[in-house]
Formats: structure tokens, C-alpha cells, sequence
């Protein structure tokens, strides 16, 4: 399993995750917190691709998004 992409904009993450999945790439949402107290601990949330053979595609295809031609 990889890290792909991180956000606290859930919003983003899901269309990123959808996207994922319409190109058979199986993904997992996990959450990142930091080690300080709740009220000042930002969440984001990760994305990671579960089959490593996966990211390069998946990698591709969330530049491809960012970059648009």
C-alpha cells in the first residue's frame, strides 16, 4: 500500500477516490493526526493506493487532474 495524496478538503479526497476507482484502482481513505491536542490538531485525510503495482497509474492520473491540458 502507497500514499498518494493527502487534503483537508474531503471534497477533493472523494473526487480523487472516485476517480481512482472508475480506473480499477483499488484505493483506501485513512486519517492523519497530529500529536497535539484535538481543538488545534488539523485532520487530514489520506489517500492511498492499496496494490503497489497501482501508483504509477494512479500517480498519473492525479497529475493528469492537476495539470490539464
Amino acid at each position: 500500500m502507497k500514499w498518494i495524496f493527502s487534503s483537508r478538503d474531503a471534497a477533493q479526497l472523494s473526487r480523487f477516490k472516485s476517480m481512482m476507482e472508475r480506473a480499477d484502482i483499488s484505493c483506501a481513505v485513512r486519517k492523519a493526526q497530529l500529536d497535539l491536542p484535538m481543538m488545534l490538531a488539523p485532520l487530514d485525510s489520506e489517500l492511498w493506493v492499496v496494490n503497489d503495482e497501482d501508483y504509477p497509474k494512479a500517480s498519473g492520473l492525479i497529475k493528469g487532474w492537476s495539470r490539464p491540458s
